[in-house]
C-alpha cells in the first residue's frame, strides 16, 4: 500500500475507532461506486451486450443492490452517505463487494452501443479492492482490516498483541484448544464473540488451577510456588489470582444470571483479556509450558 508523504514522517496513529463513521462510508460509497461504473461486479452481476450474443459489457446495478439487500438486512437500499449502517452491516457489506468483485479488462470495442466487452480478473480485482478499502480504514484510524482472502479481522495494539504472541503448549489437549480458541475471538470483528474470548480465557484459568492437582486450592498454590521462593511475590501472585476468579463470578463471563455485570466496552474487555492471559502465560512458563 503506497504511502502518503505525511504518513512517512509522521509517527503512526493508533488504529482505535470502532465504529464507522460518516466520512469513512462516505469515502468507501464513493469508491464502491467508481467500481460499479467500471463494471467491476460484471462478473457476479452482469450486464450483457444488447446485440443477443450475451456477452459482459458491464454489471447490472440493480441485480447488485437486490442481492446486497437480501443478504444484509441492515443496509438500506438505496444507498446514501448520510444513512450510516450499524458497524457490522458496514463490515458485511465490504465483505459482500469483496467477494463479488473482479478486475474489468477491456476487450472488443462496441462502437454502435459505445461499450467495451468485458472480461474479468478476480484475483487481482479482490487485491486491488482490498488494499484500497484498507487504505481508506488506515486513514480513518479504523480498527480493522480486511484480507484478501476476505476475512476481516479487528487489529489490537502491539501491547495486547505481544501477550497473545507468547507461545503457550501445555500439553493438555483441551487447555491449548481453549487458549487458542480465546486468542483467536479477541481479533472477531463483533463484540460478542470478543466476549467470548473471556469465557475461554476464564475457562482456561479454572481448567489451568486442576492441571497438578484436582483440588483448586492445592493445585494453585502449587503453581504458584513454582514461581519464586520469595513470599512476597507469592502472595501478590496470589491476590491477582483471587481477585481475577472473583472477576469471572461478578461480571458476565463464566456465568449468566441476571445479577451478574454485563461487560460492553471493548476497552474493558481488552484489559480483561490481557490481565487474565498474562498471569496464565507467568503460570505456564514457570510450571509446564515445554
Amino acid at each position: 500500500m503506497m504511502e502518503y508523504y505525511s504518513e512517512s514522517v509522521t509517527p503512526p496513529q493508533l488504529r482505535n475507532v470502532e465504529e464507522v463513521s460518516e466520512v469513512l462510508w462516505g469515502g468507501v460509497l464513493s469508491y464502491i461506486d467508481g467500481l460499479l461504473d467500471r463494471g467491476a461486479f460484471g462478473k457476479s452481476f452482469p450486464e450483457t451486450c444488447d446485440n443477443g450474443s450475451a456477452i459482459t459489457c458491464g454489471n447490472d446495478k440493480r441485480r447488485f443492490y437486490t442481492s446486497l439487500q437480501a443478504e444484509i438486512r441492515n443496509i438500506i437500499v438505496p444507498i446514501e452517505e448520510g444513512k450510516i449502517p450499524p458497524t457490522l452491516a458496514f463490515l458485511d457489506f465490504i465483505q459482500f463487494c469483496h467477494r463479488n468483485v473482479s478486475y474489468p479488462i477491456q476487450g472488443n470495442y462496441h462502437s454502435f452501443y459505445t461499450h467495451y466487452h468485458l472480461s474479468f480478473d478476480e484475483d487481482r480485482g479482490r487485491e486491488s479492492y482490498s488494499d484500497q478499502i484498507n487504505r481508506l480504514f488506515k486513514s480513518n484510524n479504523f480498527a480493522y482490516e480486511l484480507h484478501t482472502d476476505g476475512k476481516i479481522v479487528r487489529l489490537i495494539t502491539d501491547e495486547i498483541a505481544r501477550v497473545i504472541n507468547i507461545p503457550l503448549i501445555t500439553g493438555d489437549q483441551q487447555l491449548d484448544g481453549l487458549i487458542r480458541a480465546a486468542k483467536e475471538k479477541i481479533y472477531d470483528k463483533d463484540i460478542s464473540v470478543r466476549k467470548e474470548s473471556l469465557e475461554k480465557l476464564w475457562d482456561c484459568w479454572e481448567r489451568l488451577k486442576t492441571i497438578s492437582n484436582p483440588d483448586k486450592k492445592k493445585g494453585i498454590e502449587e503453581l504458584i510456588s513454582n514461581i519464586s521462593s520469595d513470599l512476597t511475590v507469592r502472595s501478590d501472585i496470589n491476590d491477582e489470582a483471587d481477585k481475577l476468579s472473583k472477576i469471572g463470578n461478578k461480571y458476565r463471563i463464566r456465568h449468566h444470571e441476571t445479577d451478574k455485570i454485563e461487560i460492553e466496552d471493548t476497552y474493558m474487555i481488552d484489559y480483561l483479556f490481557v490481565r487474565m492471559l498474562s498471569l496464565i502465560n507467568l503460570l505456564v512458563a514457570h510450571n509446564i509450558s515445554h
